[in-house]
């Protein structure tokens, strides 16, 4: 979990969350492709894909509004990496 101090963090933790997001959308994508799930599982699993893609935009508006919220001299990409490399620190610290 990132620790959110500021709307900083916050927008970098949203841009985290999108990476998930696609992350997730491209294992139901390969497993509709590898046809490995009966008819009425791949039926949810567009419905699935739908919703993902539906919360990929809302998290990009929430970004785009959130970074204009931001001063101009803030280091948006640094921060991003900063927190993606903490939260994969403690994920193998698990």
């Amino acid at each position: 979990m990132i620790e959110v101090k500021n709307l900083e963090d916050y927008a970098c933790a949203l841009g985290l969350a999108i990476i998930y997001f696609r992350v997730f959308k491209q294992h139901h994508i390969e497993a509709y492709k590898a046809g490995i799930l009966p008819e009425d599982l791949q039926e949810r699993l567009n419905v699935l894909v739908w919703d993902i893609d539906r919360m990929i935009r809302l998290y990009n508006l929430q970004i785009k509004d959130t970074v204009e919220l931001l001063p101009d001299n803030i280091d948006f990409e640094s921060n991003m990496n900063k927190l993606i490399q903490e939260h994969n620190a403690k994920n193998e610290s698990v």
